[in-house]
């Protein structure tokens, strides 16, 4: 209603909320479950919406469940009106976004350490690879490819580094493998064997 107190709850937000069961929260407020920082600033919230009649849509905040973990949710508050219009109240809907905001997080520090890799190997650190231990699902995917990238970069120019100079220091018999490489990897190959070829018909 108008004061904040719950007239209608489902088990979820009486979940997030600490109560025992939905019909705990009934005719009580944020304060009755909250700090009181939190709950005045969703007190606010709540009465700006009601003042203005316009809804908060999809903002995101943090929390503290029951035990006291850190939660993120994505809170929608919606005006209510009566027939006449009047605003009399307000519906909540909370989505629990924890573990897609944990999930994103994780995500953009696995993509910083390949940054870190990558740079480091492009440095000069040929031996570099991203760390396996620990990672699952789709952070594994990522370390694995990333690592066999490096593994066919450093290979690559490995080899381009020995059939050349090689072919310096006069042995123009050394050519670089084609077939089991593709894209940029195989044109560098054959245009490596193409040059050196070239030096023999010279």
């Amino acid at each position: 209603d108008v004061d904040g107190r719950f007239l209608l709850a489902n088990v979820a937000v009486g979940r997030i909320m600490g109560a025992k069961s939905p019909r705990d929260l009934l005719g009580k407020n944020d304060f009755d479950f909250h700090p009181k920082e939190l709950a005045t600033l969703y007190h606010e919230d709540e009465q700006a919406v009601i003042r203005s009649g316009k809804p908060l849509l999809a903002r995101e905040e943090e929390c503290r469940d029951p035990a006291g973990n850190l939660m993120h949710l994505q809170t929608t508050k919606i005006p209510l009106r009566d027939a006449t219009g009047k605003v009399t109240g307000l519906v909540g809907i909370g989505r629990d976004m924890t573990q897609r905001v944990a999930a994103a997080r994780e995500l953009d520090g696995a993509v910083q350490e390949s940054r870190e890799v990558i740079q480091a190997v492009l440095a000069g650190e040929s031996d570099r690879r991203i760390a396996m231990s620990g990672k699952a699902g789709n952070l594994l995917l990522l370390a694995q490819s990333v690592n066999e990238l490096i593994d066919s970069v450093s290979t690559t120019v490995a080899e381009t580094v020995g059939v050349v100079g090689r072919a310096v220091e006069g042995d123009l018999t050394s050519r670089m493998s084609v077939d089991d490489k593709s894209g940029d990897f195989k044109a560098l190959a054959a245009s490596v064997n193409s040059m050196i070829q070239a030096m023999m018909d010279v």
